[in-house]
């Protein structure tokens, strides 16, 4: 009896090797060429294996739904800084063409520049020359800006604007003088 057990257990010791291994010799060996076509199901493949990268784009894009309906409108926005021109125009001689503005030179090349509720305090000015009116040549370069030179020049609340010349063949010596120049107040 001891023989006929030793033999059963061999038996079933070799009928477990056999099982243990076959599964990872056959997955080894069966390629996608040897499956037929429709065989493998959902059942035969291990969960969160497919990622979308496996997929045909075709099939992704067939994996997209509906766009869904809108969401609720959302709170409001802060209010933004106020970004439109208050005032804009050009300043020629003692003129100006933005209608209110009043331009005074109380000396060469100073322009005090008045327009109504708008003032250093409560608005940004930008100024630019204009250079189809301007002094500029090969030698000569017209410039322009606000309250850079004799600060005080101006009544208080108005922009003060200095235009002058530099004169490159004698060394670059500034000059104020009136130059015609456009400005903008934000």
């Amino acid at each position: 009896m001891s023989a006929r057990r030793s033999l059963a257990v061999a038996a079933c010791a070799g009928a477990l090797v056999v099982a243990s291994t076959g599964g990872a010799v056959a997955g080894s060996l069966v390629t996608g060429k040897q499956i037929k076509d429709n065989t493998v199901t959902s059942a035969d493949i291990k969960n969160k294996t497919i990622t979308s990268a496996d997929l045909s784009p075709r099939t992704r894009s067939s994996l997209q739904g509906a766009t869904g309906p809108a969401g609720p409108t959302g709170p409001a926005g802060p209010a933004g800084a106020d970004g439109s021109s208050k005032a804009f125009g050009r300043v020629q001689g003692l003129s100006t063409t933005f209608p209110g503005a009043t331009v005074t030179n109380p000396q060469p090349g100073y322009f005090c520049l008045s327009v109504p509720e708008l003032t250093p305090a409560n608005a940004k000015a930008f100024v630019s020359t204009y250079y189809a009116g301007d002094s500029t040549s090969s030698t000569v370069q017209a410039f322009v800006g606000i309250a850079v030179f004799g600060a005080g020049t101006c009544p208080a609340g108005a922009f003060q604007v200095v235009t002058y010349t530099r004169d490159y063949s004698a060394g670059g010596v500034l000059v104020f003088v009136n130059q015609p120049f456009d400005f903008q107040i934000l």
